[in-house]
């Protein structure tokens, strides 16, 4: 099986060609359309219930392979997902990689956001999932050699599942998407993923970001909005594994700094001002912020826990910002659905398809 990653990378450098050929009037196309692909498909590797509590798990992976070639322009073989349907907005998938439908947000949550750059949103994980995440993050950081070396890291093993969780699609959908989806392809990407595991004493304090609305495209740390509708660019999602108190160490924010017209005040160096605001939250709650708003890490003062979070970046599918890729196993384990979170950086027609036989 080739993954997303692939594919494309073959097929681009001859779609140019074609595209180079095709703007001339008098040019002949060098390949008939459509031109239409089969794939198979099985069961997720991370469909509920087939779970056990150590890694490497057995269990059913969904692949998708294509089962039929076709030639462009030059009569070489390639492999290629048809991506040419240009129907206007496409539509967002009604369920993620697991089958879930998206949790969209609600008025107040998306009012709540848009002001203030931030979102918290309490309780999401169940406690039997949040006991075999946090283990995986131990196991992680103390034996990592006990775990497939192309899940070693953050999106790996049982955290695989956060990535297009369903209050992650659904804030996506609404701050993040573009056009560029349609059922069995999501509007945006994941671009970044790291494992935080702090103890009592660990210093984070280093304010960053801020006045997003203000930055030029290529930049990603942006935030722009108009009537009723806003768009965040670089876009974080904190999942919290542990509790969180006030004041104890969690993420800080300058609420509102997203669309600041000034500069952070020179009494934000100091981690006491009043400016700064976090949150209390138990375990399984997930923070959403955008990167465009200035907000940094803290000292963690908590004596009974660690701080565990898991913190993925996410942006539209024409951006990139961080120089990380999945690993390229791991990649091709995904369901095509879940693969497309991380296909190649473009907008023209990046949004391919999955014609289940």
């Amino acid at each position: 099986m080739r993954s997303l990653n692939a594919m494309f990378s073959r097929a681009l450098p001859n779609l140019r060609q074609t595209a180079r050929l095709s703007s001339s009037p008098t040019a002949s196309p060098p390949c008939a359309w459509p031109i239409t692909f089969s794939f198979c498909s099985g069961e997720s590797l991370s469909s509920r219930g087939v779970m056990s509590n150590s890694w490497p798990r057995t269990a059913d992976t969904r692949r998708c392979s294509i089962l039929r070639r076709s030639s462009i322009g030059n009569g070489t073989s390639h492999d290629l997902v048809d991506t040419r349907k240009r129907e206007g907005i496409m539509p967002n998938p009604t369920t993620n990689a697991d089958n879930l439908p998206p949790i969209p947000l609600t008025e107040d949550q998306r009012y709540v956001f848009d002001t203030r750059g931030w979102l918290l949103i309490p309780g999401v994980l169940s406690e039997s999932e949040i006991q075999e995440m946090r283990a995986f993050c131990y196991q992680l950081k103390q034996e990592p050699r006990s775990i497939p070396e192309h899940h070693r890291y953050s999106i790996g093993g049982p955290l695989e599942s956060l990535t297009d969780h369903p209050v992650v699609c659904g804030f996506m959908n609404e701050f993040l998407a573009s056009a560029y989806a349609n059922e069995n392809c999501y509007g945006f990407r994941l671009e970044g993923t790291f494992l935080t595991i702090r103890a009592n004493g660990h210093d984070a304090f280093r304010p960053h970001g801020g006045r997003g609305m203000l930055n030029f495209p290529g930049n990603s740390h942006t935030y722009h909005l108009h009537y009723d509708k806003a768009h965040s660019g670089l876009t974080r999602v904190v999942w919290e594994l542990n509790p969180v108190q006030k004041g104890c160490g969690g993420t800080m924010f300058l609420t509102g700094s997203h669309k600041g017209a000034f500069p952070a005040p020179k009494s934000t160096e100091d981690r006491n001002s009043a400016l700064w605001e976090d949150y209390t939250c138990p375990a399984g709650s997930v923070l959403i912020f955008t990167e465009a708003i200035t907000h940094t890490g803290a000292k963690w003062t908590d004596e009974t826990v660690d701080r565990i979070a898991i913190f993925n970046c996410y942006n539209t599918v024409g951006n990139k910002w961080h120089r990380w890729e999945p690993h390229p196993q791991h990649l091709e384990e995904m369901p095509f659905k879940r693969q497309t979170l991380f296909r190649p950086v473009y907008c023209q027609d990046n949004a391919p398809t999955l014609d289940a036989v």
